[in-house]
């Protein structure tokens, strides 16, 4: 039984201000850890600040975030929501 998401976190965060005036970069020291203990190579870490740069030009030229398509979706009408089995956690959990 699989249950959740893969995900990667690549360790630098975009922070902006509430008003989207101005942001700051966080974990940068992180970043720099994981390229130092092989983690990351440098053509990926070049690769994250490339994303983050691209983030930052899109938020504050007013781009947002969320592709458009998603703000006039609704879930099918005829869907089958589905019920969690019995004691599901404690079977990711293991023995």
């Amino acid at each position: 039984l699989v249950i959740g998401f893969e995900t990667e976190d690549y360790l630098l965060d975009v922070v902006f201000h509430p008003d989207l005036s101005s942001w700051e970069l966080k974990d940068e020291d992180e970043l720099a850890d994981a390229l130092k203990i092989g983690l990351y190579g440098d053509q990926k870490v070049k690769d994250i600040y490339a994303a983050a740069k691209e983030a930052i030009q899109d938020i504050t030229s007013g781009k947002s975030p969320i592709s458009k398509k998603w703000s006039s979706w609704v879930p099918p009408k005829a869907r089958v929501i589905l019920e969690m089995p019995e004691n599901w956690d404690s079977q990711i959990m293991g023995p």
